[in-house]
């Protein structure tokens, strides 16, 4: 398996697992009603990030250690192609998001501010969980698929 393909397999399970958690923390907490303060909310968001950071350092210490020398990582052609055309896409997804959270929201009253971070931080999210299965998906099928 190419190191980059198995650094977006890392990166794309933790993305999902950590933020997804996060992401539906607050949605449960929205819909119940709960108001947290404002430490409480970014020590949630720490914790997330963190543990995503943790899980993806982790994961590129022990390749390190394992001997997985620079050649492999710095890639081929066809590494750099898939790359490209998944951040493409994602970028697309992201601009989109942000101009509904920069444009569209600050508009309406009743927004919370944590909305928006959070409408934010879900639309970052998105467009790296785009670009990681960009990037597995150009693996799998080659650059045509």
């Amino acid at each position: 398996m190419p190191t980059k393909e198995r650094v977006a397999r890392v990166w794309l399970t933790a993305m999902l697992l950590f933020m997804g958690a996060y992401f539906i923390a607050v949605a449960t907490l929205k819909n119940l009603r709960i108001e947290l303060p404002f430490f409480t909310q970014i020590e949630m968001l720490a914790a997330a990030t963190l543990s995503m950071a943790v899980v993806v350092v982790g994961d590129r210490c022990i390749a390190a250690l394992r001997g997985r020398g620079r050649k492999a990582d710095a890639g081929d052609e066809r590494d750099r192609l898939i790359e490209y055309r998944a951040a493409t896409i994602a970028y697309y997804v992201l601009i989109a998001g942000m101009i509904l959270v920069g444009c569209i929201m600050p508009l309406d009253p009743t927004q919370h501010p944590w909305d928006i971070v959070n409408a934010a931080l879900f639309y970052i999210v998105l467009a790296e969980v785009v670009k990681q299965v960009l990037i597995l998906r150009g693996y799998h099928r080659g650059l045509h698929a």
